[in-house]
């Protein structure tokens, strides 16, 4: 991101700036100004690395005895922002892989419904989670699969062990504790601190790990 200041020439400026990350850890600082009172400054990678940039322009022509009458000075200010290659590289990636992912649920879907209008039931397999479950999912197979693998581990995990195709409250308290339980493999990778009962491909990639043995 790049700013740039630009004041009434003849009239003294200055343009302190508060600067602060995402930990809201923040950089008091100066805008360097030439004699024209015009000034630049980069900051590299903003959007990834700082949350705000706050500036605070102030005329120095007198510092005492106002009046109520004091006049008033022209500035002027310009943000422009511009990503680098790399961003736009991992930018397609990501909306490659989103294309992917859509297309494989298109296919999903297509399937569900022919089998439905055909009078057959789509068939799951219980050895994968193949989709992202959440609350609220109803009359669902893999919702069963994700409860009889629920069931199958600790006890403390899945006390009630229902299983009904139905992705409601004991089914997400019991992902929680799934998850909190390998929080190192599935929420410290996405910097979580607790579990959030969503099967996204962080879980389902530790479950189909588990299947799989």
């Amino acid at each position: 991101m790049t700013l740039k200041f630009n004041g009434r020439e003849g009239v003294k400026f200055k343009v302190p700036y508060v600067l602060c990350d995402y930990d809201q850890k923040c950089l008091v600082s100066f805008l360097n100004l030439d004699e024209e009172q015009k000034g630049e400054i980069i900051f590299p990678e903003f959007s990834s690395n700082y949350s705000s940039l706050t500036l605070i322009p102030s005329a120095q022509n007198k510092l005492s005895g106002f009046s109520g009458n004091e006049p008033t000075y022209l500035f002027f200010w310009e943000v422009t922002t511009k990503e680098s290659p790399e961003d736009n590289s991992e930018l397609i990636a990501k909306l490659l892989a989103q294309i992917d992912y859509l297309k494989g649920e298109i296919a999903r879907l297509e399937a569900e419904i022919k089998a439905i209008l055909s009078g057959k039931s789509p068939s799951y397999s219980c050895s994968e989670i193949k989709n992202n479950l959440y609350f609220g999912i109803m009359n669902n197979q893999e919702v069963m699969c994700l409860q009889e693998f629920l069931k199958s581990q600790d006890s403390a995990i899945y006390p009630e062990g229902l299983v009904t195709g139905n992705f409601l409250s004991l089914t997400k308290e019991a992902v929680v504790r799934f998850q909190e339980k390998y929080a190192l493999e599935i929420l410290a990778p996405l910097s979580l601190q607790q579990g959030t009962g969503y099967v996204g491909s962080s879980t389902r990639t530790k479950i189909n790990q588990i299947l799989g043995e």
